[in-house]
């Protein structure tokens, strides 16, 4: 639970100002002074600005203190062996405990609100029919002015129930928000792994995408408020106002009660149908979200190998599917929409009918009190299926959610812990016992990776090597150390592991934050000078951190991107050292190392550091030399799931392993000296302003500007949407033409509308059937058209969207967080798909609705244009005032979502290490802490939207109040009083009181949205990819050659010269006329490689070898200078020509989840039986892959299954095995030039020994070969080395 303290520590200014936080008031004048401030500002409104406005009830250390406690009182109350789903079962308890009484008030607010509507009405009816009366006899003045009166105090208390229901909703939505945000990332903190396996997927069994939980789940949990509040409140209204027209119409309303029931049941199956549709939508979207947010992660892999365009293909098809059920989602809403606009001209068109056809005349009823009744009558009755829906949507996110918070949790009892201190000789005992990853269903167990583990003690302050071969569970044995892995229920062990001190762990894949390089290594713990000056020097990190701009305070930006791979292993090094731990838990982290310094490390970190303090260190290794260094080493085999400790059996292994390296040899020819070609680089870095500027997302100020509205119109296509708007006014226009015509048909001797005789005919019923027919009509062409916008603009502006992302710069990736492009994808878009389109449609009628019946109240009353337009501009003064701080708040609230979504996706990436240094609260309060921004700008952007309807409410019940005192004065003064006009003039003010209110807030919503089209837009501008040829910037080219004058040398290239390099300049800086100094990563390169050459590009980890790559694949570009491949010029070629040209195996290749076959052949060129003969070929052991039968240590391939299911970036595969498979893709695709970029660091040496002549054996002897390694004793039988200084 958290600290109590917790809840104050903020800085000293945030609690000064948060003391004088003002409660809300009914017209919340408390945040006035933050609107001025906002429209003063020319700048950005900043977090910092907001923190005196945040309730102090509603702080979200306050909630989540609240919702620790009703947790651990909910444990305290279970069955302790159910503690697994005690989070999943609690949500309940907690969500009755903290919002129950929101809701109930939430509840009575609304419906006194809807009484206080009601009750106008009947006002309504008895000041008409005392105006009737009042044309027999003036003197009956007195009750219509009394009735009049009582109605205006009627709308002002409404007002004040409003905002009263405003207040309980704001604390209501950010309580949920609050609760749900943390109970999910409470759950996503301690959540096991779970291994996808194929059965997983043929039954399409797996969680929801967290990002998606995160956004529209949480967004359709709001939907309470529909789906509870509402729908009751709806079926109130309803009822009452059917009796007030049985009072009016008497028996014949039954028939349209007949008709309006069947409205109903049909409504609700389609909205039922149109919940299937959208839950179906859901899955393809969590499918495409998924792949995005593996393509994001490896898209510098995709770019090397030209993937782009078809893994574009691929998210377009998952879209697609989405496209389409929300296609259907549409058609079915068009139905619903069409009928619920016309139902109250239906209902009113058969309730008249009926009555006129029972012999009565419209002189024994009050008919506009009827007009009045349907109009109200219309939004309880087209509440309804989206209230249903709303609540259908909320338990299926509710569902889906709860799912998410079933999944196996972390339990710390599993594993028994102990002090170091204690008096056992050992720091880990294992009971003999078989451990397996968590699948998400039984069905799984029989096909899952399984550890044998015999009975075994790790001695204290022990050096432990574990060695074997890739992917035989090295690292599995880790993490059941890390309590990753459960144990079988087969061979469940009645003994748990005893685990005697703290852990510490150092994965094979680098985590790191978007932080500073200080704040990643102390990762919240204080900070201690001298012994973090040791942890830098013993982890040989202190020659880098002198070249990085500010030193240790370099911010590594999003995935620490912006250095090398060895520079990331020694900072989770030296993390692992600073954190201090007894247990250090090393998953071959010599891999990204050069031999020099990986040696350094383990003499100086392991030997001198860790094993002189008493430490206890367990270390997978493929690299025997290690063993070689090491003082009396334990030493651990697993072999195909076993672990062994047999001293005899491990020293076979090792001897084996070690012959074999020996014997074999990468290439035959012959062995040449490394060429010492000095080339001078510096350190690969952008310079830590450039990520301090983005570690913020980039919000835009001002106005929205017209070209993001043009943009979101086109996309809908000028022809559909000038049909849609037309469509809408005939709408109204049929609509008022109706009404005045039944004015018309009241009032004696009122002829206006006897042309419609010639048309019509003369039959009352004839004349209103065809007028009735007229406006659904147009309706339904006015609904179609919607739908055909809202579809036009979800396709073409996603599209675009996924089309700049793919095709931008890797500059862009570098600088942004992968969760923050998918907030794009996934929030934005649902937004643009959804909400946006709904409430530009909603506001479009409500602005029509604003003309007509104003319009009509000017036709009845003239002088009301007065009123109209003095109210006009006050609406313009406010409005001004409102728009400017709105946008600035909602465009703070989208960047602190996009923060949060950055930070869960940070996290959980980094969850084993996090839980290994048991660093989970302090993780968890920071993203409380981020989550309090988010909080605080939602409780905000809701206040605002309060305090301008509040005004608007005073506004619209201004014109109701004039009319009423126009016609009290022309009572006083006895003139003439007309009583359908009085009786229009009245129905008409009470709509307009209405409807003002309406249009302006689904415009206030239809802008707050309209600011997603923005966000995607800023996206549009990211540099691109330019396909045809390299674009450098005249500024950038000018400055390097300032800086760098080139050489005039001649560029000779002879026919054997298959790239030339020709005083190639690189920076990653950005280039600006103010640059002063660059960090220069190439610097007048010059080189050639010839046809079938193999050469080995050799240097310290962050030397820059990468650059190189990074050119020939034109990932960036270089500022000055040639490169030539195969005689060409790659500035004048096709960038898909130029990377078609090479292949390569970086060190951490590209896996989606996804089958083996589409991992390794995406675009399904090569056939099935050819990429088997390679897996038989290999004799590669992959578990899973190959289906194997071991008879006298010899094993024999059966066969190789292509369908294997590879996880999310294959976390179901060992490093080793990923780069196997990378391996085979190059050898199948058999082009010119072959790179490799520590493409065999994970291998264990056999099968780094294997694949090297296999690779030798399937590729042409012609073509190149280009090598970046670390390790220099790996190129026996290289041509050329090029080793790479500093």
């Amino acid at each position: 639970m958290l600290k109590k303290s917790l809840i104050y520590d903020y800085p000293s200014t945030e609690i000064s100002q948060n003391m004088s936080y003002q409660s809300d008031n009914l017209i919340f004048s408390n945040i006035s002074p933050l609107l001025e401030f906002i429209n003063q500002s020319k700048d950005h409104i900043q977090n910092q600005d907001l923190v005196s406005y945040l309730n102090p009830k509603l702080d979200p250390y306050i909630i989540i203190d609240q919702v620790d406690k009703l947790q651990k009182f909910w444990i305290m109350k279970q069955d302790q062996d159910r503690e697994k789903s005690v989070i999943s079962n609690s949500i309940n308890f907690v969500y009755k405990s903290l919002l129950m009484k929101n809701l109930f008030q939430l509840t009575i607010l609304n419906t006194l609100k809807k009484i206080c509507s009601l009750t106008a009405i009947y006002f309504l009816d008895l000041t008409t029919d005392e105006i009737k009366i009042y044309e027999q006899d003036s003197h009956n003045i007195g009750k219509p002015i009394l009735y009049l009166g009582g109605m205006t105090i009627i709308y002002f208390i409404g007002t004040m129930f409003d905002s009263l229901f405003s207040i309980v909703e704001n604390k209501f939505l950010t309580k949920l928000k609050i609760i749900t945000q943390y109970l999910i990332y409470q759950k996503a903190i301690r959540t096991k792994y779970i291994q996808e396996t194929q059965q997983n997927q043929q039954t399409q069994e797996q969680s929801a995408n967290i990002n998606n939980l995160l956004t529209v789940d949480i967004e359709q949990l709001n939907g309470i408020r529909w789906g509870v509040i509402e729908l009751s409140n709806s079926i109130f209204m309803i009822s009452v106002i059917v009796y007030m027209l049985y009072l009016k119409l008497g028996d014949t309303i039954y028939k349209g009660l007949i008709f309006l029931l069947i409205a109903i049941i049909i409504n609700m199956v389609i909205s039922i149908v149109t919940i299937y549709f959208f839950q179906i939508a859901l899955v393809h979207k969590d499918k495409r979200i998924s792949l995005a947010q593996d393509v994001i992660d490896g898209i510098k892999q995709l770019k090397y190998l030209s993937w782009e365009k078809v893994f574009n293909d691929k998210i377009l098809f998952h879209r697609k599917n989405e496209f389409r059920f929300l296609s259907y989602q549409k058609i079915v809403d068009t139905f619903s929409l069409v009928f619920w606009s016309s139902i109250s001209y239906i209902l009113l068109y058969i309730f008249i009918v009926e009555f006129i056809n029972n012999g009565k005349t419209f002189q024994s009823t009050n008919i506009f009190t009827c007009i009045a009744l349907f109009n109200l009558l219309t939004f309880p009755m087209t509440s309804i299926p989206y209230c249903v829906s709303a609540l259908i949507s909320m338990r299926v996110s509710f569902g889906r959610i709860s799912k998410f918070l079933d999944q196996p949790t972390i339990n710390q009892n599993d594993i028994e812990k102990n002090s170091y201190q204690n008096d056992s000789p050992y720091t880990i005992e294992f009971p003999k016992s078989t451990f397996q990853w968590v699948t998400l269903n039984n069905l799984d167990a029989d096909s899952n990776f399984q550890l044998h583990i015999p009975e075994h003690k790790i001695f204290k302050n022990s050096l432990n090597i574990i060695v074997g071969k890739i992917g035989s569970g090295k690292s599995s044995f880790l993490n059941i150390i890390l309590n990753e892995l459960e144990q079988s229920q087969q061979i469940m062990s009645q003994q748990k592991i005893k685990i005697n001190g703290t852990l510490a762990y150092v994965s094979q894949n680098h985590w790191l934050q978007n932080k500073s390089v200080r704040d990643n290594i102390l990762m919240g713990k204080d900070f201690n000078q001298e012994f973090y000056e040791v942890c830098i020097k013993v982890s040989q990190l202190a020659q880098d951190i002198n070249q990085f701009p500010g030193n240790d305070q370099f911010l590594l930006g999003p995935d620490a991107k912006n250095i090398s791979g060895g520079q990331k292993q020694r900072i989770c090094i030296a993390r692992a050292l600073y954190q201090d731990c007894d247990i250090y838990l090393l998953d071959d982290v010599f891999s990204s190392l050069d031999i020099q310094v990986a040696d350094k490390i383990f003499q100086k970190t392991i030997q001198d550091q860790l094993m002189s303090k008493g430490k206890t260190v367990i270390v997978v290794t493929s690299q025997f030399r290690l063993i070689e260094m090491s003082k009396n080493p334990t030493l651990i085999l697993i072999e195909n799931g076993n672990v062994i400790t047999d001293t005899t059996m491990i020293q076979k292994f090792i001897q084996q392993e070690s012959n074999d390296n020996m014997q074999s040899s990468f290439f035959e020819e012959p062995t040449r000296q490394p060429n010492r070609h000095h080339l001078s680089t510096q350190f690969l870095v952008q310079p830590q302003e450039v990520f301090e500027n983005n570690a913020e997302e980039e919000r835009e100020i001002g106005e929205i500007k017209q070209e993001t509205v043009n943009y979101w119109l086109q996309s809908m296509t000028w022809p559909v949407l000038y049909g849609f708007l037309l469509s809408g006014l005939l709408v109204i226009f049929s609509r008022n033409f109706i009404d005045f015509w039944l004015r018309a048909e009241i009032t004696p001797g009122n002829e206006s509308f006897n042309f419609l005789n010639d048309i019509f005919g003369y039959d009352f019923e004839t004349k209103f059937t065809d007028l009735i027919w007229i406006n659904f009509s147009v309706t339904v062409v006015q609904s179609s058209l919607m739908s055909v916008c809202t579809l036009l603009s979800g396709w073409k502006i996603y599209k675009k969207l996924q089309q700049v992302v793919m095709n931008s710069k890797m500059q862009f990736f570098d600088n942004n967080q992968s969760g923050k492009i998918i907030n794009r994808l996934s929030n934005d878009t649902l937004d643009i798909d959804y909400n946006l389109p709904w409430y530009a449609g909603v506001f479009l009628n409500s602005l029509l609705q604003c003309i007509g019946y104003p319009l009509g109240l000017v036709i009845l009353f003239p002088w009301m244009i007065l009123v109209i337009i003095a109210e006009l501009y006050i609406f313009w003064v406010m409005q001004r005032k409102f728009r400017k701080s709105n946008r600035d708040i909602k465009r703070i609230q989208s960047s602190n979502e996009g923060e949060n979504i950055g930070y869960l996706s940070e996290t959980t990436s980094g969850l084993r290490i996090i839980r290994a240094f048991e660093r989970q609260q302090f993780f968890i309060e920071q993203y409380i802490n981020k989550l309090r921004h988010s909080i605080n700008s939602l409780g905000i952007s809701n206040k605002i939207t309060y305090w301008i309807n509040v005004r608007l409410q005073l506004l619209s019940n201004g014109i109701f109040f004039t009319v009423a005192l126009s016609l009290s004065i022309m009572l006083l003064f006895q003139m003439d009083v007309n009583y359908s006009t009085s009786a229009m003039t009245l129905t008409y003010a009470v709509l307009v009181a209405n409807i003002f209110n309406e249009a302006m807030k689904w415009y206030i919503l239809t802008e707050s949205k309209i600011i997603c089209v923005e966000r995607v837009m800023q996206y549009h501008k990211n540099p691109q990819e330019d396909n045809k040829h390299v674009i450098i910037e005249e500024v950038q080219r000018q400055k390097v050659l300032k800086d760098i004058p080139s050489t005039q040398e001649e560029i000779k290239i002879n026919d054997d010269d298959i790239i030339v390099f020709h005083n190639v300049t690189l920076t990653y800086d950005q280039i600006h006329e103010q640059s002063k100094e660059m960090k220069y990563a190439l610097k007048n390169f010059t080189l050639k490689i010839k046809k079938g050459e193999k050469i080995a590009f050799v240097g310290r980890t962050g030397s820059g070898k990468t650059s190189i790559l990074n050119i020939l694949f034109r990932l960036y570009d270089f500022q000055a200078g040639s490169l030539f491949i195969q005689g060409q010029d790659i500035q004048k070629l096709d960038l898909h020509q130029v990377r078609n040209m090479m292949s390569i195996v970086p060190q951490f290749g590209f896996l989606y989840n996804a089958t083996l076959k589409e991992n390794i052949d995406p675009l399904n060129l090569i056939p099935s039986k050819q990429i088997e003969e390679i897996f038989n070929q290999t004799g590669f052991r992959i578990k899973g892959i190959i289906e194997q039968n071991i008879h006298a240590n010899e094993l024999n391939i059966t066969g190789s299954n292509l369908d294997f299911i590879i996880a999310k970036s294959g976390s179901n595969l060992s490093n080793g095995e990923k780069q196997v498979i990378n391996f085979l893709r190059i050898i199948l695709q058999n082009k010119q030039i072959v790179c490799l970029d520590e493409a065999t660091s994970n291998m264990d040496p056999i099968t780094d020994e294997k694949i090297k002549p296999l690779l030798s054996q399937l590729t042409d002897w012609k073509k190149s070969k280009c090598l970046i390694e670390q390790q220099l004793w790996k190129k026996a039988r290289l041509q050329k080395q090029e080793l790479i200084r500093n």
